[in-house]
C-alpha cells in the first residue's frame, strides 16, 4: 500500500479542497504559478504538485508537505484574496 492509501484526510486536506473550490483560487494559481487551473481538479493537481504529494490527505500526515502548503498555498492565497477584495 502507498502512503496516500494509508492516510485519511483531516483538516488540512479538507481546507485544501475548499481552497480549490473557491472561485478566486484559479486566478491565484494562474498569477502565482502560471498554471491555467480551470476546475477544482486542476487546482488539486497544482496543490499536490507544489506540496510534493500524491494525495491531499498527505497534508495531514507529512510535515514537509504541511509546511509547503502553508507557505506556498494557504498564506499567499489569503494575501491574494485580501488584495482582490480590497481592489
Amino acid at each position: 500500500m502507498t502512503t496516500s492509501q494509508l492516510c485519511k484526510g483531516g483538516p488540512l486536506s479538507r481546507l485544501a479542497a475548499m481552497l480549490g473550490a473557491n472561485p478566486a483560487f484559479p486566478q491565484f494559481v494562474l498569477s502565482t504559478f502560471g498554471e491555467d487551473a480551470k476546475t477544482p481538479d486542476d487546482c488539486a493537481t497544482v496543490i499536490r504538485y507544489v506540496c510534493r504529494i500524491s494525495s491531499r490527505a498527505e497534508l495531514d500526515h507529512n510535515k514537509h508537505a504541511e509546511v509547503l502548503f502553508h507557505e506556498k498555498i494557504r498564506k499567499p492565497f489569503i494575501e491574494f484574496y485580501e488584495r482582490q477584495s480590497n481592489a
